[in-house]
């Protein structure tokens, strides 16, 4: 799925790493605490694999669709109803059911940012393209069983854990909390003791070791573009 913060241009160097040491066969299950738009999970090849993720709303959307919902067609509704419908979530009126507040907090939004703006289709198809990757790329991660939980209340024992968190200084969110990075680089030291944890980010605490980088280019719009250097880490 198109979606702020998603690993789509990395995959084909992060999903590899984590590939090798599935198929060490070590491990009981593959498990990603931050689910978010699936990008890695969807080139993850393993016979358990949990999609864990905060936003209960993009869960109900995933489970949806693994339930057989069909979502509406690119441009079968305006920005009239997708502003109806946010208005909607932010009164917590319960008006739609949650798969569906799921679906238009991204499919249907400008760039996959959750409830950024609707994206109208001209120049660029933008839910065409979202519509078709969603479609495309679901087929990939629809047997993985999805749960709605923060990653504080897993409770796991020899799995590989690959955590895409938020960027410090990023605007990429964790749903609608503030995150504790200290609590979770020390989630990270507890749960290491038990499972082999990957994480994506750009720096972490000293007691992290690098196992992969690289600069590439990051795009928040056509005028706005940077480049940064993705790091992988584990402990």
């Amino acid at each position: 799925m198109v979606y702020v913060g998603g690993k789509k241009k990395l995959a084909k160097y992060i999903c590899p790493i984590l590939q090798k040491e599935l198929d060490t066969g070590k491990y009981s299950a593959y498990v990603e605490p931050f689910g978010g738009g699936g990008n890695i999970m969807e080139n993850i090849n393993f016979p358990v694999r949990y999609f864990y993720d905060i936003n209960k709303y993009l869960i109900a959307f995933y489970k949806a669709l693994q339930d057989g919902w069909e979502m509406p067609q690119p441009n079968s509704f305006g920005a009239e109803h997708y502003n109806e419908v946010r208005n909607s979530f932010k009164l917590k009126d319960k008006k739609y059911p949650d798969y569906y507040y799921g679906y238009m907090m991204f499919v249907p939004s400008y760039n996959g940012r959750m409830w950024g703006s609707y994206a109208k289709d001209g120049r660029y198809l933008y839910q065409k393209e979202h519509y078709l990757s969603v479609k495309e790329n679901f087929l990939k991660i629809k047997d993985c069983i999805f749960e709605a939980k923060s990653y504080e209340n897993l409770v796991l024992n020899n799995c590989l854990i690959y955590c895409d968190i938020p960027y410090q200084k990023s605007k990429k969110q964790y749903y609608d909390i503030a995150f504790d990075y200290k609590k979770f680089y020390n989630w990270v030291r507890v749960n290491s003791k038990n499972n082999k944890i990957f994480v994506s980010e750009i720096t972490m605490p000293d007691d992290f070791k690098i196992i992969w980088e690289k600069e590439y280019m990051r795009t928040l719009s056509h005028q706005k573009k940077f480049f940064i250097t993705e790091k992988l880490y584990t402990i």
